[in-house]
């Protein structure tokens, strides 16, 4: 862990993204709200140019010390999972490209955790489940059923009051 806390995806990936360093770590639509990664299969031409992300990521969560044997498969599995478990990022299957010669996945990038966005906000015709007033920003798993106090009453009535469902 760093000093301070502990190592994060989304802030780390998006200094990245902003760096300009990695070739193919780019915003996939003019709002910013969606980011594309290089995806090429291990077995493919450029594929060090393109794992260069991912072997910094191992790198920054210390996975990967000097002296260590280069793991490209390993430092893609590292990044796919740190991916698919962080509350912050939603892999949008159907927007990636699996082919061709720059294969790439796209991932939507989801508020903060405890971050609060008004609808209309910097994200305009989006919106999104808030943290309830006077939480930490977690939602939290008390209540059961659609009707409690849990995540699904508070998205249920959410759904309800932008009128989803009648």
């Amino acid at each position: 862990m760093a000093e301070g806390g502990p190592r994060r995806l989304r802030p780390w990936l998006l200094a990245q993204l902003q760096s300009g360093r990695y070739p193919g770590l780019q915003w996939d639509d003019a709002a910013r709200t969606a980011l594309r990664i290089p995806w090429a299969h291990g077995g493919r031409s450029g594929q060090y140019k393109v794992g260069a992300c991912r072997q910094a990521w191992a790198e920054y969560k210390g996975r990967l010390r000097p002296g260590d044997p280069p793991d490209p498969a390993g430092w893609k599995t590292r990044l796919r999972c740190a991916l698919a478990r962080s509350p912050e990022f939603q892999a949008l299957p159907g927007r990636g490209r699996s082919d061709g010669p720059c294969p790439y996945r796209v991932y939507r990038v989801l508020p903060a955790r405890g971050e609060l966005r008004e609808p209309g906000g910097d994200r305009a015709g989006h919106r999104e489940l808030r943290a309830q007033p006077g939480g930490d920003g977690d939602w939290g798993h008390t209540g059961n059923g659609v009707g409690g106090d849990g995540i699904w009453g508070r998205t249920w009535k959410w759904v309800q009051s932008i009128g989803g469902v009648t």
